[in-house]
């Protein structure tokens, strides 16, 4: 377990970030969306990753930010604030779940950042695939609708068609450079690829469990992968 935990306070947020008993030198930003089911476990997956060695920075306020410019530039002035206080290799590692991963997706691509590789945990890349996940509950499909309005700070009405216009304003073109590898943990019951928004200087593979259920062995498989990039 941590030796000591660290505070960063910005813009009325606290963040708190883990120092390891026998760091390895790589830290970890970890991003889970304040109300998502997989919140508690991502603590543990954290945890987990501290005992191997990472110092670990995370971020468990993000909630209706949908990927949002507000919210991406917020998540590297933290990653900044993090760097600037601690001696730490530079290159982090960043492991993001469901909607986070709209952000992750941007750090990869910041110039400003040296990402090493990233993990993503059943991510949502994409608006139009995150309003077709939930378009079943018409309720839920209104609130989607009104926070993606508030986040983006949009001014009348959205549909599918403009989520789909604001998906390609978004999308990652990097081609001068390549991005950091990015591996995609999904369920096999839940295997859909969304290829067409991440950047198409990026590699990504896919890792297919039958449950999330255990996040310690998630932990250890995502150790594994990040160690490769040591």
């Amino acid at each position: 377990m941590p030796v000591y935990v660290r505070y960063i306070d910005l813009s009325g947020y606290t963040y708190s970030y883990s120092l390891p008993e026998r760091p390895n030198g790589y830290a970890v930003f970890v991003m889970a969306d304040d109300d998502s089911p997989y919140k508690e476990k991502a603590r543990v997956l954290a945890n987990s990753l501290i005992e191997k060695g990472y110092m670990v920075l995370t971020a468990f306020h993000l909630k209706a930010h949908w990927g949002s410019p507000k919210a991406v530039a917020h998540a590297r002035q933290v990653i900044s604030l993090f760097l600037k206080q601690e001696t730490v290799n530079k290159r982090i590692f960043i492991c993001a779940e469901g909607a986070s991963a709209l952000i992750a997706k941007h750090l990869l691509a910041d110039a400003t950042l040296e990402v090493r590789a990233a993990a993503l945990i059943k991510p949502v890349l994409s608006l139009e695939a995150a309003l077709q996940a939930i378009n079943k509950d018409e309720l839920a499909g209104k609130r989607f609708l009104k926070e993606v309005k508030a986040a983006y700070e949009i001014n009348g009405q959205i549909d599918v068609a403009y989520l789909r216009a604001l998906d390609q304003q978004q999308r990652l073109i990097d081609r001068n450079r390549p991005l950091a590898a990015t591996r995609i943990y999904q369920l096999f019951s839940e295997a859909t690829a969304q290829p067409t928004n991440l950047s198409s200087a990026q590699y990504a593979d896919y890792y297919f469990l039958a449950s999330l259920q255990n996040p310690a062995e998630l932990s250890k498989q995502m150790a594994s992968f990040f160690a490769s990039f040591h």
